[in-house]
């Protein structure tokens, strides 16, 4: 959010113009075009930026679709989301293509290999297939995808868009021809990111402007772009880099999602065998140090200008606050008032944002049927649902690490 800011305030501007906030906007594109090819291990010419991944591939679907014949074959899978289905579904009716589907075996809720290896045919030009499922969590296995397609002579695309938050996408190793994924997935913002081999960019008939650039990746971009955006999405890779120590920035990013997979299956494994709340608040605790560098300086601020003392304030904090809540001081601490209480803070050091996975369940009394309020929290995000909640009456609290 503050390079968001600090983009708009100082340095909005449009591109390759001989002025200083376009010089400035220029320079910001280009770095932010060098992060995230440090985290999908990519060319920073091989990074093109787009309004979303689903605008993105329906962009890139036209340009290979200019290319394609009638009778020639995409193939998808049915663990795909619909994203990285319907694009290609669009070109049956613009090229006459023929779209095939794999199908998943449904007691494993894994790809069937065996179907794989069927529907892929000499005849399929392109092989769509997402890393991670977002229905199932399903992980499929890219690298043997591409080995199959490319060993027919066709091009493989990956959605990544559900697994880059998890584990670090790396292009080279899996050999793909082309990747989508989403910022907002990783702490960005609603920013869209396509890698394509630089070749392939290069050569692309994209739909473009006559004015526009003709050299990779910027002839894959169309119009302006959201520059905020971009400088946003840079900032939740460098966000996630500082997390963990390393030489690289690779390193660090390498670390920190390693750290955060461990932290949160411990977590998942001490609360589903049924642990107190005060040992996963241990288990969130431990070797949770990289962000307290970061806020150690914040402090929890009501709306009234009023500083809560010897309190640290999340990013997550402030969206729970109500202007009619009563203040509570202390350790994971709120409290309801007959119109509501949302407020949420932490003391102590060596607690770590990214570790933070709760689920908080706020009863507020009033005259109308009681309303349930349930926050879930992953690292800096909150998602609160309101639901009814007849069967109960007055305030309560329940915090769940």
């Amino acid at each position: 959010v503050e390079a968001i800011n600090d983009y708009l305030y100082r340095h909005n501007a449009n591109t390759h113009w001989a002025y200083p906030t376009s010089e400035e906007t220029d320079a910001l594109i280009d770095s932010a075009r060098s992060v995230l090819a440090d985290f999908l291990n990519a060319g920073s010419t091989e990074i093109v930026f787009g309004a979303n991944m689903t605008t993105l591939t329906f962009h890139l679907a036209r340009a290979l679709g200019r290319g394609y014949e009638r009778e020639d074959e995409i193939l998808v899978t049915e663990l795909d989301h619909h994203a990285n289905i319907a694009p290609w579904r669009a070109l049956e009716k613009e090229c006459g293509v023929k779209v095939r589907m794999v199908r998943m075996i449904p007691e494993t809720g894994e790809l069937d290999w065996e179907d794989f290896s069927r529907q892929l045919t000499r005849r399929t030009k392109l092989v769509a297939i997402g890393a991670a499922s977002n229905a199932l969590g399903t992980i499929n296995d890219v690298r043997r995808a591409e080995e199959m397609a490319h060993s027919l002579g066709a091009q493989i695309f990956v959605d990544a868009v559900h697994y880059a938050p998890h584990e670090l996408i790396d292009v080279r190793d899996w050999n793909c021809d082309f990747l989508a994924c989403s910022a907002y997935k990783f702490y960005g913002p609603h920013i869209g990111i396509l890698y394509g081999r630089h070749d392939l960019l290069g050569s692309l008939d994209f739909p473009k402007l006559i004015p526009a650039p003709d050299t990779a990746p910027e002839r894959a971009e169309t119009g302006t772009q959201n520059h905020e955006g971009i400088a946003g999405a840079s900032a939740a890779v460098d966000f996630l880099a500082s997390l963990a120590p390393g030489a690289t920035r690779r390193e660090r990013l390498r670390a920190g999602l390693e750290q955060l997979h461990e932290r949160g299956g411990a977590l998942i494994t001490q609360a589903w065998e049924g642990r107190t709340c005060s040992s996963l608040r241990t288990a969130a605790r431990q070797g949770a140090h990289a962000d307290d560098c970061l806020h150690r300086e914040r402090r929890a601020v009501d709306r009234g200008g009023e500083e809560i003392s010897g309190t640290r304030s999340f990013p997550f904090t402030r969206r729970l606050l109500r202007d009619d809540s009563r203040r509570t001081i202390g350790p994971n601490s709120a409290r309801t008032s007959p119109r509501g209480l949302c407020l949420l803070h932490h003391t102590g050091r060596n607690r770590s944002i990214a570790s933070r996975r709760a689920r908080v369940v706020i009863r507020r009394r009033s005259r109308a049927p009681c309303q349930r309020n349930e926050a879930t929290f992953s690292g800096n995000r909150c998602t609160r649902h309101w639901t009814p909640d007849a069967q109960r009456r007055g305030s309560g609290l329940n915090l769940f690490f």
